[in-house]
């Protein structure tokens, strides 16, 4: 497939490779940062934006065949491959359901990881902790997620596997000296959600920094991410594309040094996870969303899109036991993601308690003014209020299984 494009194609798809993130194209330029390219189609007024992600070694696979490998198979040989790969491995574990099924891959292959690393603001979830109600799964309520989800398997992991190395990031104080320093653009640089997070983020970069320094080769892992799925009701089939969204993890340059990030799932090294899980789902949803024996629960999981074919939730615990042998659905998550990347729900202890100084919020919101500046209005979401809450999503072309 790369013999097929032209030079400057193949030179972005092999740096996208290097990356491992995707890219957008707008009036023939290619941009590894969303904000750019959003703001170049602005100038040149051109609405036509793509979004491309492994397209060369996804498009060598027959999507309509059935895989030579199962589910869990495949995982085993990724693990391996990644432990082959990297003198120094680690792991960023949420204790979600995608990290979670990459750390028991490790686990149950005697596949030896190095390090597990969490982040979540540790002093913000302490101070709040007394007025969590788990009854209450709103995305607002995720930081939570550490103490009913993450903490649990880390203290499993330190009594049962005590050579992996555990580390807990707290950014509660780190972000606010970063938003207060006189670089806080930093902050938001590389994603496309406005989240105080991303301080997190900017330390494991750091920690990567310095375990490249001292191991020569050292990645990390993020359980990025399950496929984007789509359901076409004419043809009554399931395809699989790869959103825009999940790719920007890690991406902060320390120094020069550019984080090694290796996402498990969606991988140019191994397509044939996302060809997998796609098949996978198919094989058991289409018969439910045939429209003589639709059933209500399946059928809930389709959104409609202005394009044509549905949307599936692929957050939702059906997809999640299609996927993750292991996964249990009694594993407290929060019941639905994030729709507002401009105040992300996830960061609800920075901007709506009195845990921060007011003169910091509204520091970290006027970056946001700047950070969407020269944007067109075309390419912001708003909500039913007309409020922007993040920018348009872009998804690559769809595979059909």
């Amino acid at each position: 497939m790369l013999q097929k494009m032209t030079p400057n194609e193949v030179y972005i798809e092999r740096l996208s490779y290097e990356r491992t993130s995707g890219y957008w194209k707008v009036g023939g330029r290619s941009f590894f940062n969303k904000i750019d390219c959003l703001q170049y189609a602005t100038q040149i007024k051109n609405r036509n934006i793509t979004y491309h992600l492994f397209d060369a070694a996804y498009s060598t696979l027959d999507w309509t065949k059935e895989p030579t490998h199962s589910l869990d198979e495949l995982y085993k040989l990724r693990a391996q491959q990644i432990r082959d790969k990297y003198n120094y491995v680690m792991l960023a574990f949420s204790g979600g359901a995608d990290s979670l099924a990459v750390l028991d891959t490790f686990i149950e292959n005697n596949i030896h990881i190095d390090e597990v690393v969490s982040y979540y603001p540790i002093k913000a979830i302490e101070k709040l902790l007394p007025t969590f109600n788990e009854n209450d799964r709103s995305a607002e309520n995720n930081i939570f997620e550490y103490v009913k989800a993450a903490k649990p398997k880390l203290e499993w992991l330190a009594k049962h596997r005590p050579n992996i190395k555990i580390t807990i990031i707290d950014p509660t104080e780190f972000v606010q000296d970063l938003i207060l320093s006189d670089t806080p653009e930093k902050l938001v640089k590389y994603g496309q959600t406005f989240t105080v997070l991303n301080a997190g983020e900017i330390q494991l970069s750091r920690m990567l920094k310095s375990y490249s320094e001292k191991y020569n080769n050292a990645c990390c892992i993020y359980g990025i991410d399950k496929p984007t799925l789509r359901y076409d009701p004419i043809k009554n089939r399931i395809g699989v594309c790869m959103g825009d969204f999940a790719h920007n993890k890690c991406k902060f340059v320390i120094d020069g040094y550019r984080p090694i990030i290796e996402p498990f799932y969606s991988t140019p090294d191994m397509p044939e996870i996302a060809h997998a899980q796609g098949k996978a789902v198919s094989k058991l949803l289409l018969p439910m969303l045939n429209e003589k024996h639709r059933i209500p629960a399946v059928q809930a999981l389709l959104e409609p899109t202005p394009y044509g074919p549905y949307k599936i939730d692929e957050h939702t615990d059906i997809i999640k036991k299609i996927l993750y042998k292991n996964w249990n659905p009694e594993i407290w998550q929060c019941s639905v993601k994030p729709v507002n990347h401009f105040k992300l729900e996830y960061d609800s202890w920075f901007h709506d308690t009195n845990l921060i100084d007011n003169r910091i919020k509204d520091f970290f919101r006027g970056q946001h003014k700047n950070w969407v500046y020269n944007v067109d209005d075309h390419f912001i979401r708003k909500d039913a209020n007309g409020i922007p809450i993040g920018f348009r999503p872009y998804a690559s072309r769809i595979y059909w299984c």
